[in-house]
């Protein structure tokens, strides 16, 4: 699924990059919002499905045993594809002209709504991943000293093992249950 977002992200960007609201006549005004909606649309959900990929990483990682939760894959979706879509309805519902035909580019018009729709969550998502990975990091490290101190290369190697299955999501094979 965080693939399927970031797919949309980087097919979005083009044509969110090469609309301009001040060429546009007023009937393709909505075509502005449309892409500057679908766009925030998908990079929220960009970084709400790297949360969950953090959340599913924290389970397999620190806890390990009870870590059953029935129906996931549906809950997660429902999270990770319905959550993202409360913030682009409200710059459609309280933004002028729709909410996404700035001045230079069609995203969000209004300062306050570009905070509280799109610089709050991605922080608050962002906090969440760090104090995941801060937890997991700490559970590794405590279950083997050794990592702790860096006197050997096989402790720089599962190290540097964590830290690159952090950053680039790795495999998820157990969370699918």
């Amino acid at each position: 699924m965080l693939c399927l977002s970031i797919l949309f992200v980087n097919c979005l960007y083009i044509p969110f990059s090469l609309t301009k609201p001040n060429l546009f006549h007023t009937r393709y005004i909505s075509m502005c919002n449309i892409i500057g909606f679908l766009f925030h649309y998908f990079l929220l959900t960009s970084f709400l499905w790297m949360f969950i990929m953090a959340a599913i990483q924290y389970m397999n990682f620190v806890r390990i045993l009870n870590t059953h939760i029935s129906y996931f894959f549906l809950k997660t979706s429902l999270i990770g594809w319905i959550l993202p879509l409360i913030f682009p309805l409200l710059v459609i519902l309280i933004g002028r002209n729709g909410g996404y035909t700035g001045e230079y580019q069609c995203w969000i018009n209004n300062q306050i709504l570009l905070y509280s729709t799109f610089l709050v969550p991605i922080i608050i998502i962002t906090l969440f991943n760090l104090t995941l990975f801060i937890f997991t990091i700490k559970s590794v490290c405590q279950h083997d000293p050794a990592l702790l101190t860096y006197q050997n290369n096989r402790s720089k190697l599962q190290i540097s093992a964590i830290i690159c299955c952090f950053v680039s999501v790795g495999k998820y094979s157990k969370e699918f249950k």
